[in-house]
């Protein structure tokens, strides 16, 4: 994470502290708009007042922030320094989107995470995972479910989701398990690189401690997300 500062003296605007909580609805100048919220117990009191932390997202107004020195937002009871720390711009995610071929770059509006602008079912933000291409059609890429053996009983077996998945995209994977489609919980797993492939890229197997009997049904969902 990058800390950017500024040395601006900036009044809360609008703002208001309530029982040592700091929530910001807008700022003006350089950060331009942003919602952040403290905690409690050291408001006010002692020089240089409370430090809050504020988190930027990539692509929002905050990015554009750069200064020296900490935000001191005044109240007329308490100096509150708010320290905004942002992800280095073009890291991850969009760092792959913006290093994209014209030819392979999908148009203005289809570049976020959850957009398909292949129209195959499958987000940018997989593709990104997968190590695809955002305007390749991959219905052949998406995960399938597989069943293993269950070590501990023999009698019973695990479900695993095995796909390919790029080596260096900056994601984190987890899934989903019902019984029923209805009531989901977190289920845990256990990661197996199966196969080393080109272009940075391996083949993978998730498999879920989930154990099951013959004839059992059970659903698992692959969830991914930027970290």
């Amino acid at each position: 994470m990058k800390t950017i500062h500024s040395n601006t003296l900036l009044p809360l605007f609008p703002a208001r502290l309530l029982s040592c909580w700091l929530i910001i609805l807008a700022l003006p100048g350089a950060l331009s708009a942003g919602v952040i919220a403290g905690g409690g117990g050291t408001c006010g009191g002692g020089a240089g007042g409370s430090v809050y932390a504020l988190n930027g997202t990539i692509g929002q107004p905050l990015v554009e922030t750069s200064a020296d020195g900490p935000y001191v937002l005044r109240s007329g009871f308490w100096n509150v320094v708010l320290i905004v720390q942002l992800p280095p711009a073009g890291d991850g995610f969009t760092n792959w989107m913006n290093s994209l071929a014209p030819v392979d770059k999908p148009p203005e509006g289809l570049r976020g995470p959850l957009d398909e602008p292949a129209g195959d079912g499958v987000s940018n933000l997989f593709k990104y995972a997968f190590g695809l291409l955002p305007l390749e059609s991959s219905p052949d890429a998406w995960p399938h479910l597989a069943s293993h053996p269950d070590p501990s009983n023999p009698a019973q077996f695990l479900l695993a989701v095995e796909f390919i998945r790029s080596t260096t995209a900056e994601v984190v994977f987890w899934m989903d398990g019902s019984p029923d489609l209805e009531v989901w919980t977190e289920a845990p797993f256990t990661l197996e690189v199966m196969e080393v492939l080109p272009d940075e890229r391996e083949r993978i197997r998730l498999v879920s401690t989930v154990s099951l009997l013959p004839g059992e049904r059970y659903f698992l969902q692959l969830n991914v997300d930027l970290p």
